[in-house]
């Protein structure tokens, strides 16, 4: 019953307050349409000013102008903070400035040389600040003095090299010297001496003749050798081809091939030839000869001092030597190869071992008439200086066919034959000769010769040649 008296008590209060409220009003206050109307028509007055010419920019500069107020405020907060922090900066630098100042005037002035080339070192990095550019000069200054100390290093370590090749070259001149680059003073005396008795001059003109020497001469005498050797084959090839006018058998022709002995002492001496004249020819082109041309000139003087003392040596093994190093007819040799029709070998003789006296005169009757033609028809001339062939006992031992092969062989090489032959011979031999004289010896009487001429009405000529006329 309590509690309900209370809450009727309090719903009076409540109630009296409400009335109370409602009692103060005015008819404004609870007058909704007229608030709305007047609302509406505040708006629109609004709307009205707003669209009025001029506002709205003047509206829009107002917030640009607020806007950048509000940055230039911003800005020169920013720029004092900075002052304030470059005047910080700006001590700070001073102190050390006068620090650094008073430092170095407690120090011993720089040599302007030295001062000029720092003062360049730091032009090269204006862009960093003090420190950094001293941390950079000073880590530049540490790799240059590297490179002097290596420099340094390799320069003394090729001097104690130049000075030991010169106490292994010269050991009694230099002998109270050691190889140590605290002697490098004595060793310049040595130097100054040498080059004040134009030594470096005389050693210029001592390897400009030895590079003649070894163009000129060994190299003309490496080249005419050679060519020698060209000409012994250039000789043969005519000689070939008279070769293969005649049949030396049915269907198949003599071949004269040349080759190379390869002898080991001529094979040496060429290559000392090609050895000594190898680098010449670089340093004649070169700017100078350095000191490993030098080196290999010297070596190629020794070889070539060597080589002419051998050659000039009357020594006999020496003398055997020469002969056959300079005689280019000892570097070849000739093999007999017989060809058929189609240029094919189908056999080869490097001599007349194992033929029979048959074969053997018809293989050496070949080789003759080859070896005549090669002496006898030098520089290309078609037919010999010499053309009387004087044979005994000639084709004794051959059939008809083959004496008949050998004389055109001679006929061919242009030679005219006077034989002392067997009477056998006599049939074959007629028509390759003009007429034959018979020597007759009979027991108990003298000697007499009867004279044949095969042509009727041939004479006797008596040859004009100078080279027969010398002869009889």
């Amino acid at each position: 019953a309590r509690d309900a008296a209370e809450a009727a008590r309090d719903d009076r209060l409540e109630r009296s307050r409400a009335l109370a409220v409602v009692r103060d009003l005015t008819w404004e206050q609870v007058d909704v349409a007229g608030a709305e109307a007047l609302l509406a028509g505040l708006e629109h007055r609004a709307a009205g000013l707003r669209a009025a010419a001029g506002l709205a920019e003047a509206q829009g500069q107002l917030a640009r102008a607020e806007h950048e107020l509000a940055a230039a405020i911003e800005h020169a907060r920013g720029l004092r903070e900075r002052r304030a922090r470059a005047e910080v900066d700006r001590d700070r630098l001073v102190e050390r400035r006068e620090r650094w100042q008073r430092d170095l005037d407690g120090r011993p002035p720089v040599p302007e040389d030295a001062a000029s080339r720092l003062a360049g070192r730091f032009a090269d990095v204006t862009d960093a600040d003090v420190d950094e550019a001293a941390r950079l000069v000073l880590e530049r200054l540490g790799h240059d003095l590297q490179t002097a100390d290596r420099r340094l290093a390799n320069t003394a370590n090729r001097a104690e090299r130049v000075m030991q090749a010169y106490k292994q070259d010269w050991p009694a001149e230099s002998a109270d010297l050691a190889i140590q680059v605290d002697y490098l003073p004595d060793y310049l005396v040595i130097l100054q001496r040498l080059e004040a008795d134009r030594l470096p001059e005389f050693e210029d003109r001592f390897f400009d003749l030895l590079q003649g020497q070894s163009r000129n001469n060994i190299g003309a005498l490496a080249q005419r050798i050679n060519q020698s050797r060209r000409e012994i084959r250039e000789r043969v090839q005519p000689i070939n081809d008279s070769l293969r006018q005649t049949e030396y058998a049915p269907g198949q022709y003599l071949h004269v091939r040349v080759d190379d002995r390869r002898l080991p002492e001529v094979t040496e001496f060429l290559r000392d030839l090609a050895e000594i004249t190898s680098g010449s020819l670089e340093d004649a082109l070169g700017s100078g000869l350095g000191a490993e041309e030098r080196v290999r000139a010297e070596a190629r003087f020794v070889r070539m001092r060597d080589l002419i003392g051998r050659l000039s040596s009357a020594e006999p093994e020496d003398v055997r030597w020469r002969t056959h190093c300079l005689d280019t007819r000892l570097h070849v040799q000739f093999l007999a190869e017989v060809r058929d029709t189609d240029g094919r070998a189908v056999d080869w003789f490097a001599g007349a071992a194992g033929l029979s006296g048959g074969e053997r005169q018809k293989l050496v009757t070949f080789c003759l008439a080859a070896a005549l033609r090669y002496q006898l028809a030098r520089d290309g001339a078609a037919l010999p200086n010499y053309g009387l062939v004087v044979l005994d006992e000639a084709f004794d031992k051959t059939d008809p066919a083959f004496t008949r092969a050998g004389l055109d062989v001679f006929r061919t090489f242009g030679f005219q034959l006077l034989l002392a032959t067997p009477l056998k011979m006599l049939q074959t031999l007629e028509d390759y000769v003009g007429g034959a004289a018979v020597v007759l010896n009979e027991a108990g009487s003298g000697s007499r010769v009867e004279l044949m001429l095969f042509d009727e009405g041939a004479a006797p000529e008596v040859p004009d040649a100078p080279e027969q006329e010398a002869l009889l």
